[in-house]
């Protein structure tokens, strides 16, 4: 079932898809539907599926309400399609599908559970071959083309190969099922690469991927699937990788079952298909991301959340839902932390339980691990986009309107000192990046993150990263240690991709001191409660008084634009606001807004202009920057 929820003072969807006729609700990690919240109980109602329809029980003792009913004690509810469960601070939807869907997507889920148990039993058998061999201690440590890794990969692949088939039976009649179903994950990975923007050859991504040995007459006939499945699922009807990929991952099942019944007979390829995506993702946990590998490769996937070793969400167009893989264990979801930390000379264990770090591809990482997460190893992947966005490419999008593109683009030439602001995972970097396009080739820009992910399509950019504490301590350098030392090195303009300490003091008085045209993002709702975060972040530095706080800022910053994720997961513009004086009266910083959208609670409505025009506007027109008629299209 497909469940939705949200925070009452927050209209951003959260949506999880849980299978099984029982699914328990509340603040505990073994509930199926936690509900991170002190409000909420420990464990605060439980949804059944009774002879009559499903069912919900409250367990905590403020009970639940279904619209205006309470439902409290341990009496029960019958639910409709359209009820809405409030656990406070929550709304809950539930999605009850037909009984043909429920029956459809429970017979995959229980066939992926098979297979990861099946996984899970190799694995074991292939460590305990290993480590008889004493081969262990290269495990997780072996990368590259040397000859001594080939060797040891091969090793490997025959162990797997002889661990599946002698040990575990898998040609056996007893287990078609299973094998038919490993042979459709390797046929859906092979696909998922030919649909990525990735232009490597396939197979070749990893080297313990090249030595897989391939059966040329099978891998014939595995691209003639392909070829059948683009046909079948109509895939070249669509626009982009992108929409194809979505359609893939709808239709795929539905078209391998028909497949499988009309090629029954082609046991030994379904075999070969299926060995291979048991060597390959065996040897993506023993050497690279494991289950992590084919996530990252899909093109519509922008965020990967493990919650523990079972449960792996993603985001596809801004909607959070259960991605159906899972690591085998806890222990091998740590080894895979681990190596990722490890890949950007990062550190964690249980001394130093979190860390953050970057993939090669540039995906920004977060891990936490023991004591701190209770619910077992946890990571977070913000994805790094293969196809840099354009201006041009928001405003097709929707994100943000023509003639607020125009205007931001003529504000960024006018040398506008620009605070991007929003949420979490609302598109702040991405539009930070489409604005930079606008600066002049021939300024020097100095950018400074906590983690790298900014891509500026600019020759003259110095990159500047943050850097940890090493083991004794020592050795850190933050944010707001490069933000001063990059007024050292003759910026014209200084990009700081997120003031969120007391950095936020020192890039104000970089805005102040001839350091015209700079940009940053902050995390703020609207464009007034990012004076307010200002005051916080500038009080951390300094003991200064609030009305000296609010006139640096006025004196500093002249553009706040304001960016959403609106309920159905579009990111957008809502709000650009400029920052015109300081009130003595009601002190209080005087902000006009100039482009907004008036009801934030309907998905389409457009951001339009209110009317204002920019104090500067005279400047914008009079150096040819913008046509005063184009503020208004």
């Amino acid at each position: 079932m497909q469940i939705r929820y949200s925070h009452i003072t927050d209209r951003t969807q959260s949506i999880t898809e849980i299978f099984g006729n029982t699914i328990r609700i509340g603040r505990n990690s073994r509930n199926d539907l936690i509900l991170d919240n002190p409000f909420v109980a420990e464990f605060a109602a439980i949804v059944r599926k009774e002879v009559n329809g499903w069912q919900v029980q409250s367990l905590g003792l403020n009970g639940l309400n279904i619209g205006e009913v309470q439902v409290i004690g341990d009496r029960t509810y019958l639910l409709e399609s359209n009820d809405v469960i409030r656990i406070f601070p929550f709304d809950i939807y539930l999605d009850i599908p037909k009984e043909t869907e429920i029956s459809q997507k429970e017979i995959l889920f229980q066939k992926n559970q098979k297979m990861s148990e099946f996984l899970s039993k190799v694995h074991s058998l292939l460590l305990d071959e290993l480590n008889k061999s004493g081969y262990s201690n290269l495990v997780g440590e072996t990368a590259g083309h040397s000859e001594t890794n080939i060797k040891f990969y091969s090793k490997v692949e025959q162990y797997i190969e002889d661990i599946a088939n002698n040990i575990c039976n898998i040609q056996d009649d007893s287990n078609i099922e299973l094998s038919n179903h490993l042979a459709g994950h390797g046929l859906h990975e092979v696909l998922v690469a030919q649909l990525s923007d990735d232009k490597k050859e396939l197979w070749e991504e990893h080297p313990w991927e090249t030595q897989i040995k391939r059966h040329r007459t099978f891998e014939d006939e595995l691209l003639a699937c392909i070829r059948h499945f683009f046909v079948q699922m109509k895939l070249d009807e669509c626009r982009n990788n992108e929409d194809k990929q979505e359609k893939a991952d709808l239709l795929f099942w539905d078209v391998w079952d028909k497949f499988v019944q009309k090629m029954s007979k082609r046991r030994s390829f379904f075999n070969y298909i299926a060995i291979c995506h048991l060597k390959r993702s065996l040897m993506n946990i023993l050497f690279g991301y494991g289950p992590l590998e084919d996530l990252l490769r899909l093109p519509s996937v922008t965020e990967i959340m493990v919650i523990n070793s079972d449960k792996i969400f993603v985001e596809k167009k801004g909607r959070i839902e259960n991605s159906g893989q899972r690591f085998i264990s806890d222990e091998v979801t740590v080894n895979i932390i681990h190596r990722i930390a490890a890949s950007v000379h990062r550190h964690i264990d249980k001394s130093t339980p979190l860390a953050d770090a970057r993939l090669k591809d540039g995906s920004r990482v977060n891990a936490i691990i023991d004591p701190l997460a209770l619910s077992g190893p946890c990571l977070t992947i913000r994805k790094f986009s293969r196809q840099r966005l354009l201006v041009e490419d928001l405003v097709q999008k929707g994100s943000l309107s023509r003639a607020a593109a125009e205007f931001l683009r003529a504000s960024v030439l006018c040398r506008k000192n620009i605070i991007i602001s929003g949420g979490t995972g609302s598109g702040k970097t991405t539009l930070l990046n489409c604005l930079s396009d606008f600066i002049p080739s021939n300024e020097r820009i100095i950018t400074i993150e906590d983690t790298a992910e900014l891509q500026l399509n600019k020759e003259h950019v110095v990159r500047l990263e943050t850097k940890d504490a090493n083991t004794e301590g020592t050795g850190a350098y933050t944010i707001r240690d490069l933000v001063k030392n990059a007024l050292r090195m003759r910026p014209d303009r200084i990009v700081v991709g997120e003031c969120r300490g007391a950095e936020a003091l020192d890039m104000l008085q970089a805005m102040n001191t001839g350091h015209d045209g700079s940009l940053t993002t902050i995390h703020a709702n609207t464009a007034e409660d990012v004076i307010l975060r200002l005051e916080v972040l500038v009080q951390i530095a300094a003991d200064i008084p609030v009305a000296s706080i609010h006139r640096q800022i006025v004196s500093a910053v002249d553009l706040i634009v304001q960016i959403k994720r609106m309920k159905n997961g579009r990111r957008c513009v809502s709000q650009i606001s400029e920052l015109i004086g300081y009130d003595s009266h009601s002190k209080t910083v005087e902000i006009r807004d100039l482009y907004l959208i008036a009801d934030e609670t309907n998905d389409d409505t457009p951001l339009v202009p209110t009317g204002n025009l920019p104090s500067y506007m005279g400047t914008l027109v009079e150096r040819n920057y913008l046509q005063l008629s184009a503020f208004y299209l």
